[in-house]
């Protein structure tokens, strides 16, 4: 009974516009931007791996904005202007409400249609699909702005129980990263990060692969970033089924963690992907919009008590 007053209560005085929200909502559009902006036309529209399989318009699929403007084999520069357009406008932060359902529709089209390696683009379809209850009942100008007015109550219930499903979703995808890591014999071994800082196509980028090769040859050096990593990612996890001081450290972690692989790995997307969505999960209602709503709170605690 004590833990559903809680919940309830923390749904009534919800409020996810904080400016660590709009930092993350930039960010998630700027990484989005750079794939679009920087994938060459020939590597945009993603192949059809067997003949014998649905091509990327397929079932579903076809809804996509590449496949309604231009079909699955070829790129279409119509659809590249305006996810453009759009991603642009989710950066600044304008009208949220307005803009909240077409920005899931660029990255879920980006996410059937086009060819990016790094796993960003189905990572960032899932949190734009929980972003839409947190930005219906948004009416600022833009997700900048003060909120001076408060959210609905039912935009209130909604957000939060979105607010929930993805800091479910990022503990499972941290924590089942280091569960499936663990099953790997190079990573128990120590083995795995010089493997992968050697792989062609994600390892250290040309400038700083000798260094990184030569230190790695230490084998508690290596052994220790290996369980480093895992440590961050359990951690991460489950912070997220945390209190909020958890899940801000987590968010610490999260930026520490994926400026390395950033920089070594060269996932630039990918890490600013997982940057927003953990800031996502980690946003919190400040004090003072907590006390401007506590009248609001009433009427949940009076439905508890009954």
């Amino acid at each position: 009974m004590r833990g559903m007053r809680r919940l309830l209560e923390s749904a009534a005085r919800f409020d996810p516009r904080t400016p660590v929200f709009a930092t993350a909502r930039s960010l998630l559009a700027f990484a989005q931007l750079c794939g679009i902006l920087f994938t060459p036309d020939r590597d945009l529209i993603l192949a059809v791996p067997h003949p014998d399989l649905p091509g990327p318009c397929g079932g579903i699929n076809g809804i996509s904005m590449w496949c309604v403007t231009g079909g699955d084999s070829t790129p279409n520069p119509s659809a590249r202007m305006v996810a453009v357009a759009v991603l642009t406008a989710v950066m600044i932060g304008v009208k949220p409400r307005w803009l909240c359902i077409p920005h899931w529709y660029i990255a879920f089209s980006v996410s059937t249609s086009v060819t990016i390696a790094d796993g960003a683009a189905s990572i960032s379809e899932i949190v734009c699909e929980l972003l839409i209850p947190q930005g219906l009942g948004d009416t600022r100008r833009t997700h900048w702005g003060r909120s001076r007015v408060p959210l609905a109550p039912h935009w209130r219930g909604s957000a939060y129980a979105a607010h929930l499903v993805l800091r479910a979703q990022v503990a499972i995808v941290y924590l089942s990263a280091a569960i499936m890591k663990m099953q790997h014999s190079a990573w128990r071994r120590g083995q795995a990060l010089r493997i992968i800082m050697q792989d062609p196509q994600f390892g250290a980028p040309g400038l700083v692969r000798p260094a990184v090769d030569s230190l790695l040859r230490h084998g508690w050096l290596s052994s220790a970033a290996m369980w480093s990593t895992l440590a961050i990612e359990v951690g991460i996890g489950t912070a997220m089924l945390g209190g909020a001081s958890a899940r801000r450290y987590a968010l610490g972690a999260t930026i520490v963690l994926h400026l390395f692989i950033m920089t070594l790995m060269g996932l630039f997307g990918f890490a600013l992907v997982m940057m927003a969505t953990v800031a996502f999960a980690s946003t919190t209602t400040p004090l003072r919009k907590a006390a401007t709503s506590a009248d609001r709170v009433q009427p949940v605690r009076s439905v508890v008590r009954r």
